[in-house]
């Protein structure tokens, strides 16, 4: 029908370039009893695009309004995780994770095994693939003590002790005899567990601190207030001991 403006061609093969021309034929009518076939028209090409899925999901949590751009095949863009869009050959797509998500915040993408840590990322499509942003418990260090006010001899041992949240292996520790004015190390690297027994310096002071920093990192915290380092004194059992013995014997012997 030369009337048609067009032809819908089923069967062909993704990524297989095709060559098109259009020739028009009239058959024999009562006018003119022969068939006339026209010249062919200018030749034109195409590729049948294929179309691949991207996955869009979050970890350890769901739900992430995620920006995505330009919208699909099926005019899909933005989406909640987890959720799928198709693409065809070639297209460029730009997700955006928002910075943090139930009390979370936003590390990296991990695209097709590949971390990336930029929020908005670019993805050609030239396959399946799976785009996935990663969310963390954020870090945060607190000391409990020496936190301020307290007062700890000189020489003897103490316990520093401080909490973490989110991922942190080593921290380092530090103390300062000056209000923080400058700063010496107890230990460069040791494991972040929590506790750590030190014995103090033998000079006094009250304008002691104490920091912790995460090693490789930037989470920190300082005593909250300045302690005392007093004169060395006697370990509590010690004393306990040297008391009980006293009493004793009246004081009459040592």
């Amino acid at each position: 029908n030369k009337s048609a403006s067009s032809l819908e061609i089923t069967g062909l093969t993704p990524g297989v370039t095709y060559y098109f021309v259009v020739q028009s034929e009239t058959d024999p009518f009562s006018g003119n009893t022969n068939t006339v076939t026209s010249d062919n028209s200018t030749e034109v090409s195409g590729v049948i695009l294929n179309a691949f899925d991207l996955n869009v999901q979050s970890t350890p949590v769901v739900g992430v309004s995620i920006t995505a751009s330009p919208a699909d095949s099926n005019a899909d863009g933005n989406g909640v995780t987890n959720f799928t869009r198709t693409y065809t050959y070639g297209s460029v797509v730009s997700l955006t994770a928002p910075a943090d998500f139930d009390g979370k915040v936003f590390d990296h993408w991990l695209v097709n095994g590949i971390e990336d840590a930029q929020q908005s990322i670019n993805i050609t499509m030239d396959n399946n693939k799976t785009a996935q942003a990663v969310y963390i418990v954020p870090k945060s260090l607190t000391i409990t003590a020496p936190n301020g006010g307290e007062q700890w001899g000189a020489t003897n041992t103490q316990s520093i002790t401080w909490s973490t949240t989110g991922v942190m292996d080593n921290v380092k520790l530090e103390y300062s005899l000056n209000n923080g004015s400058s700063w010496n190390v107890i230990e460069a690297v040791t494991a972040n567990d929590g506790t750590f027994d030190w014995t103090l310096p033998g000079n006094q002071t009250s304008l002691a601190l104490v920091r912790v920093t995460e090693v490789g990192g930037s989470t920190t915290d300082n005593s909250n207030a300045v302690f005392t380092i007093t004169a060395a004194q006697i370990p509590a059992a010690q004393r306990t001991a040297l008391i009980d013995f006293y009493n004793s014997t009246n004081g009459d012997s040592w």
